[in-house]
């Protein structure tokens, strides 16, 4: 992704659409997402895809990841001690 056009899509460089904000662009009539990826130097910069890209990318990525992230999500810590409430 270039800093010149930070709305342009990650994986094909289509161009999106002109919108008032970045937030329209992630609605349901524009569909394009927008997640967190790393650069050469490991600096965490932003990647928009389009919606076939984006169908694309959560494809490629697998079940296997989705299913840790909602795992992870789920599963409950357990409770704090009471003796470390207690003073």
């Amino acid at each position: 992704m270039t800093t010149e056009n930070p709305r342009e899509c990650f994986d094909c460089k289509a161009i999106a659409p002109d919108t008032e904000t970045a937030h329209t662009l992630i609605s349901p009539r524009f569909g394009w997402r927008l997640s967190r990826g790393r650069n050469e130097a490991g600096e965490f910069v932003p990647e928009w895809r389009c919606p076939k890209c984006w169908r694309e990318h959560k494809r490629s990525k697998g079940t296997a990841a989705s299913g840790e992230f909602a795992a992870a999500m789920v599963t409950p810590s357990p409770p704090p001690s009471k003796s470390g409430r207690e003073r």
